[in-house]
């Protein structure tokens, strides 16, 4: 993986309105640059045209995080993530990047990236997250189409990040559906057990005697 050298610790601002736009090529060689991208990158327009994207590659960056990039980009879908790039004077910023495959017709013609600045929770996040993967500190997790999921036996837990969103929505519903039902389940097996016990604790009822039988001016003539 390309290393870019020097780096220094200065972080570089990037205002919250700032737009951030590239193309690249299916090769990921660059064909347009923003003025503003060129402008952040440290670059002149002429040191970005043709070359890889990977001229802003920070060797902070875990190469996992690329690859699964790659992965979702092949698959042909948007791949959103926290990025920590490189200006050409070493400095460093954060930029939240979506990378999205752009096609005529069937064919792959290259990809477009769009990049706002990261907010600081992003920013402490995705750092402590790339420093932990960089230290081979990120055992029972991966990443997959941008997020941050479990491996194997913890994957019942990425459920709720990895489903599409249609299939989110009718899980809502059937749960909502059956609501009610699971209500008067609960409510007639409460009754239910009223009355079970209810009868379990009643008194035994009196033993039936001659001497029960007897009327009252009976027993008094004994």
């Amino acid at each position: 993986m390309r290393k870019n050298l020097p780096i220094l610790s200065q972080r570089y601002s990037l205002d919250a309105e700032i737009r951030l736009m590239s193309v690249t090529t299916p090769g990921s060689f660059i064909t347009y640059a923003h003025k503003d991208f060129i402008q952040v990158s440290g670059y002149h327009a002429e040191e970005l045209m043709g070359e890889p994207h990977n001229i802003i590659r920070h060797p902070d960056m875990p190469p996992s995080a690329f690859a699964d990039m790659w992965n979702t980009l092949k698959k042909g879908n948007i791949c959103t993530c926290i990025f920590k790039n490189r200006r050409k004077n070493g400095e460093f910023y954060w930029v939240r990047s979506s990378k999205t495959p752009l096609k005529k017709g069937d064919r792959l013609t290259g990809y477009m990236s769009a990049r706002t600045a990261a907010t600081h929770k992003e920013i402490a996040q995705a750092e402590a997250l790339y420093d932990r993967d960089n230290r081979g500190k990120l055992t029972r997790q991966t990443f997959f189409q941008g997020l941050l999921v479990y491996r194997c036996l913890w994957g019942w837990l990425n459920l709720t990040k990895t489903l599409p969103l249609r299939w989110r929505i009718r899980i809502c519903f059937l749960l909502c559906s059956l609501l009610p039902l699971s209500l008067a389940g609960a409510a007639l097996h409460a009754r239910h057990s009223r009355t079970f016990y209810s009868r379990r604790c009643a008194p035994p009822p009196a033993r039936q005697t001659p001497w029960n039988n007897c009327t009252a001016s009976m027993r008094s003539a004994y």
